[in-house]
């Protein structure tokens, strides 16, 4: 006689070829157990497969339970088979938000409070520059820009630009604007103290989850990669060809489009590392290559094997690089 066994979301129905119910295996009246149980079951280690059988269990199977006693009625079974796919849900919800789609969208993050930033700081320049002109050329720097509005609002409490103050074409504004405008300057400030916070948390995940591409590509750029691609797997299974040019798809498809006229971009998101920014310009090109190469292997060890090569890996793309450098001379 042949056996089949059919997986539900009650347990396993075990049939001979005639469709005759031999047993079920249940899962028990625990949604969750059920759920663990059915995820974790494997019935072709244990019976036969027929697409035939299985249709018919799965057309049949309230019939099936309740006749043989698993249920006392429709609305009792319905329930439970609701609540069973409601814990399964969960379980593949919560194993599909791995680590890296947590860095990928904590990086998306960043960079959106980067622009939303650059936006509001542009936006308090122009509205303090009414009352005091003179300071957007005195402090370049947005983020000390911003705290220093915050700190004293009116151009007169800035001792150190006092002489400038006495000089200044701004015009004199009421309380409230003060109070706006402090008040506006210290959420920008809000802002980047809690970009600060995410930027660590970001380098403390992307160490922990791919610690070979960090030492290679600085976890700035390993998190940038990450987020790009999508995952840690996706970036894993790229050529070093493809991820020297990731970041830089737009410049791609220019050159593709003018037909070899416009210039072939030699790197994207990796222009950031600073083997390659402190690099003369002609050599660029070259350490990019050696870069991507590096992070392409970097990150296959850390998805596939896990093994610690840090310390090779480094010591490997700084030689690479001091070849290239020497080559010049």
């Amino acid at each position: 006689m042949k056996v089949y066994g059919v997986k539900t979301y009650v347990g396993i129905v075990v049939l001979d070829e005639n469709k005759n119910i031999i047993e079920i295996k249940s899962f028990g009246k625990n949604p969750k157990e059920a759920a663990k149980k059915f995820l974790e079951t494997n019935v072709e280690k244990e019976f036969l497969k027929s697409e035939e059988i299985e249709k018919y269990v799965k057309e049949n199977i309230k019939d099936i339970c309740i006749k043989k006693g698993l249920f006392n009625n429709v609305t009792e079974f319905y329930s439970f088979v609701s609540q069973v796919a409601i814990e399964i849900s969960k379980v593949k919800i919560k194993e599909s938000i791995k680590k890296d789609k947590i860095v990928a969208n904590v990086s998306n993050c960043i960079e959106e409070m980067e622009k939303s930033i650059n936006v509001f700081v542009e936006r308090l320049r122009e509205w303090y520059s009414v009352h005091f002109p003179e300071l957007n050329k005195l402090v370049e720097d947005n983020e000390k820009f911003v705290k220093l509005v915050n700190k004293y609002g009116k151009r007169e409490s800035f001792e150190e630009f006092k002489d400038i103050v006495k000089e200044s074409i701004g015009i004199e504004l009421s309380e409230k604007d003060y109070v706006a405008i402090k008040e506006f300057s210290s959420l920008i400030y809000q802002m980047y103290k809690q970009k600060e916070k995410l930027e660590e948390y970001l380098e403390d995940l992307v160490k922990e989850i791919a610690p070979n591409l960090v030492e290679v590509a600085t976890p700035k750029i390993a998190a940038k990669l990450i987020e790009k691609t999508g995952s840690l797997e996706k970036l894993a299974k790229l050529p070093a060809s493809t991820i020297q040019l990731i970041g830089a798809e737009k410049a791609l498809f220019r050159f593709l489009k003018s037909k070899g006229k416009a210039k072939l971009p030699k790197h994207g998101v990796i222009f950031l590392h600073p083997l390659i920014q402190k690099a003369p310009k002609e050599l660029r090109g070259k350490i990019a290559r050696v870069l991507a190469i590096k992070i392409s292997f970097a990150s296959k060890i850390d998805f596939f094997s896990k093994e610690d090569k840090r310390i090779e890996l480094k010591k490997d793309l700084e030689s690479r690089v001091s070849e290239i450098l020497k080559s010049k001379k």
